[in-house]
């Protein structure tokens, strides 16, 4: 069966969504891979990593949130660890599709300014996936220190349902307005502004 996958990859981790291709959206993998290693150690690991999520499946499509143009700091960096990863599915002969930040936030909560929280109550509100949103207090703590928000698992979440619409709707399985306003207006946009690749 076609998998499609969402992939929300920084300079050390990756928030990654393999979701069936098929009719219902059924969530095969929702996790998130972790390096505490620096430079080209950090760099060495990244293909490995990818290797373990997409090897054991049919992934006919990946979505990738796009660099933050406006972002400081390790941009150098974040673009090798970025180069990286398009270069191993261009390998792979996966079409990818870049998804810029408020698009995401756009397809899952037809807000494009929303928040990482909004963005997970939203998800797991639709899909009932549990994902943790940073709102509750971790259990026995008595300083009422709160989970942390599985930001990195939403967005990829987010990226995956993009793409399996793209999917579905390009290859004819699905009609375009079976889908939210909101959702086609992200599918119109990168359709126009043409952010897909092999």
């Amino acid at each position: 069966m076609p998998v499609v996958l969402g992939l929300d990859s920084s300079l050390t981790k990756m928030g990654y969504c393999l979701l069936d291709a098929g009719p219902e959206a059924k969530f095969y993998n929702i996790g998130k891979w972790y390096t505490s290693n620096l430079g080209n150690i950090r760099l060495s690991e990244i293909a490995p990593a990818l290797r373990s999520i997409v090897d054991s499946n049919d992934v006919v499509l990946v979505g990738v949130e796009e660099y933050a143009y406006n972002a400081w700091g390790q941009v150098y960096n974040i673009g090798e660890a970025g180069g990286i990863v398009k270069l191993w599915f261009y390998k792979k002969q996966i079409p990818m599709v870049r998804v810029q930040s408020r698009a995401l936030k756009k397809f899952a909560t037809a807000n494009g300014s929303a928040t990482k929280t909004e963005i997970i109550q939203s998800l797991n509100s639709r899909y009932n996936i549990g994902l943790k949103d940073g709102t509750h207090p971790i259990p026995g703590n008595k300083r009422g220190k709160l989970e942390e928000c599985e930001d990195d698992k939403g967005d990829a979440v987010t990226l995956a349902l993009i793409v399996r619409m793209w999917y579905r709707v390009w290859m004819g399985l699905d009609s375009f307005d079976s889908y939210s306003a909101h959702e086609r207006e992200v599918y119109d946009r990168l359709l126009l502004a043409k952010e897909w690749f092999l």
